[in-house]
């Protein structure tokens, strides 16, 4: 037969089947007709359904069931006077064991991909409380593989206490190998296996909710918390977060379902941040972590800016603390100029090697700077007032990519490009303030006047700033020994971006 689109068509009353070339495949003499496979035809007469076959022109199943099911391969679902059975669409050789189930099922679904497993709803008996439903799986001729309606008995082995209650399953079975079989027990879902021809539960049914994932493992849910299972029905990712774990598991944001914090899983499905945190963003390098003082902060957009009541860390993507988490904000508009003024590093032999990941600045201590309106009115009165902050005064510390304080308790900073050099403003008196200017090694370039150069180590932190008291002197320890800096630098203007100083700059 020529191929060829199939439409139905009405004739007298009646339907039937003919290709777009009005070659007639099935006669107009039944009341409904629909195509199924292999030209094969389901054909309805009055009440009830049969099966037409096209190619011998007679009916392979009489027209006395009440509803017929096609899913799919060779097989066809029958309901005959309320009971549903299933049969081979076509007859297949003898030595093949097709299928063949009798009408005795209130209800049946093939479980897997050859149709060698159904799920099916057992009929109860007549004195049995017909409001319980149960089901259990039978092979392609209807023979139980067990006995899932009572898990007592030899068939199943289990290490779950069911205080000796006989169980249902109380809805059809989903499978996904003979070892994963979905089941639904007083509607909650657990997991069995028919390994080995006998039915064994793997997980407990106490999950309301379990989903196929892409890379073969499950999503479940108890209640409002989501976790992974894997195939084996081990425990992949803990059964406490808020949302469904996404199928690229490492570098997942999850939520806390019971506290509502954040935190980041690893591939292992474990987490490498800990759920602690207010807010997460994951850039292509780091893992910035948040924490607010309320709980309601709607969490900001970038740690890149300053928000009030925000601090801010940083961790590695393998799940590494590298910066704790004590900052306002982390600056990244020189993070390129950085990198290149320090992207020689210095072993003790004082060999320069390469270091071209990058370094970032981290704020902290902020205080709002306010500068004074005034305002003169038609009487010649002047008023005072207060407006708000004109600019956010930071103490800053210099971190490489690795989480290693550089340098740190500074107020300014300035890359010097054509120089390589770091020029950054410290409180050397409480509210005395001078510039010192650093080569790549962290060594001053300007002498004072001993002609002494300053080598800072690695990890050197300034004298901290403390408001409204006036230092005499500022001690600083380098190489373990205290030296004295001496600096005459008194900054003037309350404009931070027109710094006047005098005096000595390292």
């Amino acid at each position: 037969m020529e191929e060829c689109e199939l439409v139905k068509f009405e004739s007298n009353g009646k339907f039937g089947m003919r290709t777009c070339n009005g070659e007639i495949v099935v006669p107009a003499q039944y009341d409904d007709v629909c195509p199924i496979a292999n030209n094969r035809f389901a054909v309805k007469q009055d009440t009830c359904w049969g099966i037409y076959n096209a190619d011998s022109k007679t009916m392979d199943f009489e027209s006395e069931y009440n509803d017929i099911r096609y899913e799919g391969g060779n097989t066809i679902m029958l309901c005959k006077e309320g009971l549903w059975g299933a049969k081979d669409l076509i007859p297949l050789d003898n030595d093949y064991i097709g299928v063949d189930i009798p009408f005795e099922y209130k209800e049946i679904k093939p479980l897997d991909k050859e149709h060698s497993l159904f799920s099916v709803q057992i009929q109860n008996e007549p004195d049995e409380d017909t409001s319980n439903s149960t089901y259990t799986i039978v092979n392609q001729i209807g023979t139980e593989e067990f006995y899932p309606h009572s898990i007592k008995g030899a068939f199943f082995s289990t290490d779950y206490d069911y205080d000796g209650e006989e169980l249902c399953f109380d809805s059809h079975f989903e499978y996904f190998s003979h070892d994963f079989i979905i089941a639904s027990i007083k509607n909650k879902l657990g997991i069995i296996s028919l390994y080995r021809g006998q039915g064994v539960i793997k997980v407990p049914f106490i999950f309301d909710e379990i989903l196929k994932r892409v890379d073969s493992n499950f999503n479940v849910r108890i209640g409002h918390k989501w976790g992974v299972l894997t195939p084996e029905g081990k425990e992949m990712v803990t059964v406490k977060y808020l949302q469904t774990i996404p199928n690229e598991i490492d570098n997942s944001i999850v939520t806390n379902a019971e506290t509502g914090r954040m935190g980041v899983l690893g591939a292992d499905g474990r987490e490498k941040v800990p759920s602690i945190f207010n807010c997460i963003h994951i850039t292509e390098q780091f893992i910035f972590v948040g924490l607010s003082e309320c709980s309601d902060n709607e969490c900001p957009s970038t740690p890149f800016d300053c928000k009030d009541g925000w601090l801010w860390g940083c961790w590695s993507k393998n799940g590494k603390m590298l910066i704790p988490t004590r900052y306002e904000f982390f600056d990244f508009n020189n993070i390129d100029n950085v990198s290149v003024f320090l992207s020689e590093r210095y072993d003790e032999h004082k060999t320069p090697h390469r270091n071209n990941k990058g370094w970032m600045f981290a704020a902290r201590d902020g205080e709002d700077i306010y500068e004074e309106d005034i305002y003169e009115n038609d009487s010649d009165d002047i008023y005072v007032y207060d407006s708000l902050p004109s600019y956010r005064d930071n103490v800053y510390d210099l971190y490489d990519i690795n989480g290693e304080l550089i340098i740190g308790n500074f107020e300014r900073y300035e890359i010097i490009e054509d120089l390589d050099l770091l020029k950054i403003l410290v409180d050397i008196r409480g509210s005395h303030y001078g510039w010192i200017i650093l080569d790549q090694s962290l060594r001053s370039v300007v002498t004072d006047d001993k002609g002494i150069h300053y080598q800072f180590p690695r990890g050197f932190l300034f004298a901290p700033r403390i408001s409204g008291i006036r230092k005499e002197e500022a001690l600083v320890v380098t190489g373990g020994t205290r030296e004295e800096i001496v600096a005459e630098t008194e900054i003037k203007p309350t404009d931070p971006e027109s710094f006047e100083y005098d005096g000595e700059i390292f």
